[in-house]
């Protein structure tokens, strides 16, 4: 691979810390789906550490048409969060700031932190799994 190629696909890459998910998108050139997954591989080989686990391959037309226009997101507001939690507004800000393992927003515009439906109702059924996990320490007598 050459220096402009790893130029190229740095710009490319990203990484989801919460998810631990490493996403790298580039283009190659070949007839078929086939041929363009078996190079695609063989270029990303030498930059990963492990074995991908997961890859999705797509004429360039068709990535360019979901870049342009992507699929609906089911998004939560804070209060909309709050109320799949059943909690309130308040307790979805603590919650996010000092709960390890509760999602990252996907967006971050000044009205207030923007979550998946998926992700929040994942978290929910996790603490539900957990309940202790759920609130403040039982008081012994």
């Amino acid at each position: 691979m050459t220096e402009r190629a790893v130029a190229d696909l740095d710009r490319s890459v990203t990484y989801d810390a919460e998810a631990q998910v490493l996403s790298a998108v580039f283009e190659v050139k070949a007839p078929t789906l086939r041929q363009a997954t078996t190079l695609a591989l063989r270029l990303a080989r030498p930059l990963l550490r492990e074995k991908p686990s997961a890859i999705a391959v797509q004429p360039t037309e068709q990535h360019q048409a979901l870049l342009a226009h992507p699929p609906e997101m089911d998004l939560l507001s804070v209060g909309d969060a709050a109320q799949v939690l059943g909690v309130s507004a308040t307790r979805v800000i603590q919650l996010l700031q000092k709960t390890p393992g509760f999602p990252a927003p996907v967006a971050k515009p000044r009205s207030g932190p923007i979550w998946t439906r998926a992700s929040i109702e994942a978290f929910r059924t996790r603490r539900e799994n957990h309940p202790l996990a759920a609130g403040r320490p039982r008081k012994h007598a």
